[in-house]
């Protein structure tokens, strides 16, 4: 998992968004956070400067006691991962859930991935964020550098 600069965010490597609106998310991460094949995650929007998404577990949220914990049963049935398609919105996030299959990839609802400003073919650089979560961003000084970067891995 290389740095692209010193002391600097880990970094995952690229992940494309392909035709069928579905992203693969790599081993590093899903082992990193505890996150199994075959399950739901929750998916909340990122920051007005990186855009994009973070990725978290339930598992992890509720093993670290997490305000997002908090924040997510304030909407049954987002914190219940009923309504594929869900999305629930905070004055500062969106949030929904998506579906983690046995390859490894998540299937975005073309609602919950416009709600999330990412659109077919875009690349996101996954990043290692929190004790909890992984983000995938879109833009920033972070993927401004990324792109000069020739040791990064990208997945599809």
């Amino acid at each position: 998992m290389p740095l692209i600069t010193p002391g600097g965010k880990y970094i995952y490597g690229w992940l494309k968004v392909k035709e069928d609106r579905t992203l693969y998310l790599p081993d590093e991460p899903l082992e990193e956070y505890g996150i199994q094949k075959c399950s739901k995650l929750f998916i909340m929007s990122g920051s007005g400067t990186s855009g994009g998404f973070s990725v978290m577990s339930r598992g992890m949220l509720e093993a670290h006691k997490s305000y997002l914990l908090d924040v997510l049963k304030k909407d049954p049935v987002l914190f219940n991962q009923t309504e594929e398609g869900y999305i629930y919105r905070t004055k500062q996030r969106i949030f929904s859930w998506v579906y983690l299959d046995e390859r490894h990839y998540i299937s975005f609802p073309e609602n919950v991935l416009e709600a999330m400003g990412v659109c077919i073919q875009d690349e996101l650089l996954s990043i290692r964020s929190s004790n909890v979560a992984f983000v995938n961003i879109l833009q920033g000084p972070i993927v401004d550098r990324a792109r000069k970067s020739t040791e990064l891995k990208h997945y599809s």
